[in-house]
């Protein structure tokens, strides 16, 4: 991926279109996936020696706006493994150090994230 100044990216180029990207604000990091032609997720399903269920409830992104209480989530980093994205996400949602027990379920949608004809997304 090329930068350019003040965050500006080449994402990705086609024969029919070409996808940059300004990340805003400057003082985040810039967290969009390297490839822009898929997009793998994870969710975290934790639960303590009780029993009980981690949810949590997002401050920004589009679930914040529901209010609504969910499970840890977030979008795998290039070159990270499934299971160490989940336990990523969960420690920055909550500060929990979890453990990895096992994958429970995938799906795929070919809508994908970015709304485009050859984007897929894994979830």
């Amino acid at each position: 991926m090329k930068h350019g100044k003040r965050g500006s990216a080449w994402i990705s180029a086609e024969r029919d279109y070409v996808m940059m990207t300004k990340w805003l604000p400057s003082s985040c990091p810039n967290t969009l996936p390297h490839n822009a032609s898929h997009t793998i997720g994870v969710g975290a399903l934790v639960t303590n020696s009780e029993g009980k269920i981690l949810l949590v409830r997002e401050k920004s992104g589009p679930a914040a706006k529901s209010k609504a209480w969910k499970l840890p989530t977030g979008l795998v980093d290039a070159g990270e493994d499934l299971h160490e994205a989940a336990l990523r996400e969960v420690k920055e949602e909550t500060g929990i150090d979890a453990t990895f027990e096992y994958f429970g379920a995938f799906t795929m949608s070919h809508g994908g994230l970015m709304r485009t004809r050859a984007t897929s997304s894994l979830w």
